[in-house]
């Protein structure tokens, strides 16, 4: 693999590429053009054709809103004045005017306005609150009738894909998992995000899809008993087979609390559409 561009001769940032930049390969594309000359007569162009449009650059006097200094600015002739305010310096742009009279009582009857009585978005319990615009009791509340509704823009699939993700650490069970597999392996990253498609990842003894067919409780699949570790090409291949059924998993889940005392508890094996969310929402 060559090091440097066969144009300028400089040493590439990105070996993969032929050229080491865009302008490189556009002189091999066309090696008797001359870009700079095209380049200056794109610019006279677009100069012409703005002082056709707008007038020619002039210079203008103009005074300073907050200093009442006067100084120059340079605008098109067609165009001046562009702004409604102008000031001499950002110091002079920050400074704010002091509160009239009348804006201060006006400003004194908002704040004294009487607050508004609203129902929570999410948990339906009555509020008070000043800003008329305002959807939730508390910030909680808040969280969780945003997470609703980005609920129901995803299907069912995606958003119980997402409930049955291991969410717990594999050194809080050292003996479980094969961590020799990682250290000759290393962890899966996609070609984009450092290129290892032999790397380890977590897989579910019983698949997802499996799991959604059935509709079985997500809380079940993301439980670390049923959590393995695998090279990701195995992974793919295994596809949806489980390698595990159902009842030996709740099992396993069970010798798992006895083992590490623990108090995972399975109300319902099954559920439906809107337990799923339940779920999702408790996460």
């Amino acid at each position: 693999m060559e090091l440097f561009c066969p144009i300028c001769k400089l040493k590439k940032t990105k070996p993969q590429n032929k050229y080491c930049s865009i302008p490189c390969r556009n002189i091999y594309i066309n090696s008797l053009k001359d870009y700079s000359k095209q380049s200056k007569k794109v610019g006279d162009s677009v100069r012409l054709a703005a002082t056709t449009k707008n007038g020619e650059l002039l210079d203008f006097t103009v005074s300073c809103r907050a200093c009442n200094i006067f100084f120059t600015v340079i605008e098109r002739e067609k165009k001046f004045p562009m702004k409604d305010k102008y000031f001499c310096s950002s110091k002079c742009s920050n400074t704010r005017p002091l509160r009239s009279a009348e804006s201060m009582e006006k400003l004194k009857l908002k704040l004294l306005k009487e607050p508004y009585s609203r129902l929570c978005k999410y948990c339906n319990s009555s509020f008070i609150t000043k800003r008329k615009s305002k959807t939730a009791c508390i910030l909680s509340c808040y969280t969780n009738y945003k997470r609703k509704l980005n609920f129901s823009r995803k299907s069912i699939k995606s958003l119980y894909r997402q409930a049955t993700i291991f969410r717990f650490s594999l050194n809080s069970y050292p003996t479980e998992f094969n961590f020799k597999l990682i250290e000759e392996n290393g962890w899966y990253s996609a070609k984009n995000h450092g290129n290892n498609l032999n790397g380890i990842s977590r897989d579910h003894l019983f698949s997802v899809a499996e799991g959604f067919n059935k509709m079985i409780n997500p809380l079940i699949l993301a439980h670390p008993a049923n959590c393995d570790l695998k090279i990701h090409t195995q992974n793919i291949l295994k596809n949806s087979k489980c390698s595990i059924e159902l009842d030996q998993l709740i099992n396993k889940i069970n010798d798992w609390n006895i083992k590490y005392s623990e108090t995972f508890l399975i109300d319902k094996v099954f559920i439906n559409e809107d337990e799923l969310k339940e779920i999702l929402l408790a996460i």
